[in-house]
């Protein structure tokens, strides 16, 4: 009786177009043509969401990480992205410390566009006299001191779905890219590359790898074209290569 109870509700959820979509991981193949669409791109704003998109992917997309840098937040170095990040918790600021990440660059005979466009829209920042503490990812047409607020927790979805209309991306069948799909993603490709579970949790916030393969990693997922430009920089062979 209970199985039939069941089968009787799915059936009735599935005739009402009730079933919720599945969210999926976000590919670092778009990721690498959102990339290549910023770096091409006239228009300053366009180019400064694909920027703020490419760094959240790197940053495993921590709640507020890309939203609310500042330019005085990110450095580069000979080797990495050095860069200090607001602590959130449920889409709020905490008032704790910052966390300081090292995102490595990629060798100096391989491609890294993504830390390319990075590094573009933080010297366009500075050249035109934007203030340090301003917000990196901000729209620069509004007002100086609008700028200096932080950006809602969330705007990488904002980004994904603005920039989703200008750089298609196939939905497969059932299934819906949203915010989460920048965390899942960036961890899914990670995992696929054979970055330990480790440090794809660390890079994640999560105390437990075990959360991070319920709740983000797709075990069978195969890496796509494009992922070791984009995340390759965390696998051990990568780090001792630097």
């Amino acid at each position: 009786m209970s199985l039939a109870r069941l089968g009787c509700r799915a059936s009735a959820l599935e005739r009402t177009g009730s079933l919720r979509p599945q969210g999926l991981p976000l590919p670092a193949s778009w990721l690498l043509s959102v990339v290549e669409f910023g770096l091409a791109t006239p228009n300053t704003y366009f180019r400064i969401q694909a920027a703020g998109l490419a760094l959240a992917y790197m940053l495993f997309n921590r709640p507020g990480a890309a939203a609310c840098i500042r330019a005085q937040d990110l450095r580069f170095t000979d080797v990495a992205l050095e860069a200090q990040l607001v602590d959130f918790k449920m889409a709020l600021r905490t008032g704790r410390e910052r966390h300081t990440f090292s995102v490595p660059l990629n060798g100096a005979d391989k491609a890294d566009r993504p830390m390319l466009l990075v590094r573009r829209v933080l010297a366009a920042h500075y050249a035109a006299h934007r203030h340090p503490a301003a917000m990196l990812f901000a729209d620069p047409a509004a007002p100086p001191t609008q700028r200096r607020f932080h950006l809602a927790a969330r705007v990488t979805g904002r980004w994904l779905t603005r920039l989703r209309e200008l750089v298609p991306l196939r939905t497969p069948l059932g299934g819906v890219f949203q915010g989460h799909s920048v965390r899942s993603g960036a961890a899914s490709e990670a995992y696929a590359l054979g970055v330990p579970v480790a440090v794809i949790a660390e890079l994640l916030g999560h105390l437990s790898p075990q959360t991070s393969l319920q709740s983000y990693i797709r075990t069978r997922w195969r890496a796509s074209v494009g992922s070791l430009e984009v995340l390759g920089r965390y696998t051990p062979t990568s780090s001792l290569r630097l």
